[in-house]
């Protein structure tokens, strides 16, 4: 079931900004609502909303996650394609397919370029056809997925 957004929503659009699959949407200054054909349930949205508007199916209030407590990305270089469709889907720009270092270099694999970029969805991990990507979230914090 998809998340939702509750009346509490100050519209002041991070949600919509930060949504990896486009699906929410709203007007500044108006509740904003999210496409339950589109969400992901990947809790970007959770952590970023200022006023915690955000319910789950099941209408109970989604608490955010620390930045510090956030997932990091973890890539298996050695068994990596490069096929690029972690960096396809990653709305931010957060990964890259590093460049070849002579002509004809097929020891490319994509790494993050801006961990900062990274917001955790996971989009990433989903997608990748070699399952070389993984989510790793410190001990502290609580994963709901």
């Amino acid at each position: 079931m998809a998340y939702s957004i509750i009346s509490k929503c100050i519209g002041c659009g991070l949600c919509k900004n930060n949504c990896v699959v486009y699906a929410i949407e709203g007007e500044q200054q108006k509740v904003h609502t999210i496409n339950e054909k589109r969400c992901i349930e990947c809790s970007v949205c959770v952590n970023v909303c200022p006023v915690h508007a955000i319910v789950d199916g099941a209408n109970n209030l989604l608490e955010p996650i620390k930045r510090e407590d956030w997932g990091r990305i973890v890539i298996d270089k050695d068994r990596c394609s490069a096929c690029s469709i972690c960096t396809d889907s990653c709305s931010f720009g957060a990964l890259q397919i590093t460049n070849p270092t002579y002509r004809g270099d097929i020891d490319v694999y994509a790494e993050i370029v801006d961990i900062d970029k990274c917001v955790s969805c996971g989009l990433c991990v989903k997608r990748c056809p070699l399952k070389v990507i993984s989510l790793v979230f410190s001990k502290t914090s609580e994963v709901k997925k």
